[in-house]
């Protein structure tokens, strides 16, 4: 899938933003009738990934398909045939890229899916979908001079000392809404479940968050704080800092009513890294 990256948005004040947050994609699904009108929009997350030096956009398969994977249900009153996605990307002020500010800017594209099959082309995981993940690769189109900001495990601690009560944030667009510059909100939850073990057979754990539709494929990071020490001159001393990591992707609630509708489902970090194993 190539994105058209012709439609930016630039902001040429330089601006901080969270990593966490440049990597989030806003997602759209649409259908679209035979003459170009939109007649359904339902609102999701999402977010950039890179393998082996390729791009990947991900999201939940039901985000995709538009059905339910454990009932086969449709989710909504319609099927998605195409998805709007919102998305950053970044061109650094100078040649340093450890030190350098940078300019952000933010576009967007229509990617279009398969009438029939809407996975089509998307790679799920190898128990496919009842593990709710679907990854689409994405050619980047290098003459811009931005680039997107992705995640990726070879810099991110894959398996975290998570533990019942931590703090999480799931990072999107809740109920569709957007921000200052278009990025997403961070949406605090906490760990409600043992995250070493599996939730209804799969590999999951719950949070408990208000969980508003439109946060369906975001990241969730898990923060923790930690109390560092070091020897100075005037003795040992100890401050507190904030340590972050990935730790999973967000599917939506448990229901819609009732505490089911407070309970959010996070897959776990090699799950997504098993979707790329084979490749």
């Amino acid at each position: 899938m190539v994105l058209d990256t012709s439609k930016l948005t630039i902001h040429e004040e330089i601006i901080d933003v969270a990593t966490y947050s440049r990597c989030c994609c806003r997602i759209e699904a649409l259908r679209i009738s035979e003459d170009g009108k939109e007649i359904g929009n339902a609102a999701a997350s999402g977010f950039y990934w890179t393998h082996a030096g390729n791009l990947y956009l991900v999201t939940n398969w039901h985000v995709v398909t538009g059905v339910n994977p454990d009932t086969g249900i449709s989710l909504g009153p319609f099927s998605p045939n195409a998805l709007r996605v919102t998305y950053f990307a970044e061109r650094r002020v100078t040649e340093d890229s450890e030190t350098s500010p940078y300019v952000l800017a933010s576009f967007s594209a229509i990617i279009e899916l398969d009438p029939h099959d809407p996975i089509q082309g998307w790679l799920i995981h190898p128990k496919g979908k009842t593990i709710d993940l679907a990854a689409l690769q994405i050619a980047w189109d290098q003459d811009t001079g931005y680039y997107p900001n992705c995640l990726d495990l070879t810099e991110l601690t894959l398996e975290t000392s998570k533990e019942v009560g931590d703090d999480v944030f799931i990072i999107g667009f809740p109920e569709g809404s957007s921000f200052n510059r278009r990025l997403p909100m961070w949406k605090r939850g906490s760990i409600a479940t043992d995250p070493g073990l599996s939730q209804d057979g799969k590999p999951q754990y719950y949070v408990d968050t208000i969980g508003n539709a439109g946060l369906s494929g975001a990241p969730v990071i898990h923060v923790r704080q930690q109390l560092d020490s070091y020897d100075a001159e005037l003795g040992t001393r100890y401050k507190l800092s904030k340590k972050t990591a990935f730790a999973g992707v967000y599917a939506g609630r448990l229901g819609d009513s009732g505490l089911r509708s407070q309970i959010g489902r996070v897959f776990h970090p090699d799950t997504l890294a098993q979707i790329f194993e084979g490749l």
